[in-house]
C-alpha cells in the first residue's frame, strides 16, 4: 500500500522536475532527480529486504540525496568514502542482528512455551 503511494509521489516529482526544470531554481533539477531515485530505491528495498544489492542501492541513493542537499555535488568529499565504508557495515550489522534475534527466539522464547521439542528431545523415549 505504501509502495503504491510512494511510486505515485516519485512519478509526480519526476514529472514536475523534468517538465518544469526551466522555471525551477538553479540545481533544483538534480535535487528533484535524487529525491525521485531515492524514493524508487526505497520501494525496491521494501520489496527485497534480504538482498544486499537493494540495501546498497538505497544507501547510494541516500548518499546522492545528502550530497545534493548538504554538500557540493561536483566535488568528491568525505561523504563518498564514508558511505562506501558504512554500507557493508550496515549490511553486516543488520544481518548479525537478525541472526541473533532468530537464535534467541528459537532457543529461549519458544522453548518456554513448547518445551524442548528439537532433535535432542527425549519426548519419545520411555523412562
Amino acid at each position: 500500500m505504501i509502495e503504491n503511494r510512494l511510486l505515485w509521489v516519485a512519478v509526480s516529482i519526476s514529472i514536475a522536475t523534468f517538465q518544469f526544470w526551466r522555471f525551477l531554481p538553479p540545481d533544483s533539477f538534480y535535487v528533484g532527480l535524487s529525491i525521485f531515485i531515492t524514493m524508487l530505491s526505497y520501494v525496491i528495498y521494501r520489496q527485497n529486504k534480504e538482498l544486499f544489492i537493494s540495501l546498497f542501492l538505497l544507501c547510494i541513493a541516500l548518499n546522492n540525496l545528502i550530497d545534493e542537499l548538504f554538500f557540493d555535488p561536483k566535488v568528491t568529499g568525505l561523504n563518498e568514502p564514508i558511505a562506501t565504508l558504512l554500507i557493508p557495515l550496515l549490511y553486516y550489522a543488520r544481518k548479525n542482528y537478525k541472526q541473533r534475534i532468530l537464535h534467541f527466539f528459537n532457543e529461549n522464547y519458544l522453548s518456554c512455551f513448547f518445551g524442548n521439542r528439537g532433535k535432542n528431545s527425549n519426548r519419545n523415549e520411555k523412562k
